[in-house]
């Protein structure tokens, strides 16, 4: 049976036959998993629960209908905000200002929607 080998760049390399288990070449550690990934999802999800949720945001007060009017506005404005960033990502040099604007905007409007609503 033929030993395939791996070029020899003087580095100390495994030499594996086919058909034979590689286990034992594997790593072996005592580190347990980490669980910053997890942390970072449930940070993301309770983030997205804060704007997105209806039933956890500042408009859980509001009636249903009026509720639903304002994030279908939000959801509206959001999307031209992007739509125009990326159309102004052709004029980079000229348009940074006016992209960071209008996101400061959204962000501000959608901050000041929620406040109005928790007064």
């Amino acid at each position: 049976m033929p030993v395939i080998r791996a070029i020899d760049l003087g580095v100390p390399c495994v030499r594996w036959q086919p058909g034979k288990s590689l286990d034992r070449y594997r790593m072996q550690t005592n580190d347990k998993p980490s669980n910053h990934a997890l942390e970072n999802v449930k940070m993301v999800k309770a983030a997205w629960d804060t704007v997105m949720n209806p039933e956890k945001n500042p408009l859980l007060q509001l009636p249903k209908v009026v509720r639903f009017q304002l994030m279908v506005v939000l959801a509206f404005m959001w999307s031209c905000i992007f739509c125009i960033s990326a159309g102004m990502f052709i004029w980079i040099p000229e348009f940074v200002f006016g992209h960071v604007l209008l996101l400061l905007i959204g962000i501000f409007g959608t901050g000041y929607i929620f406040r109005v609503q928790n007064q």
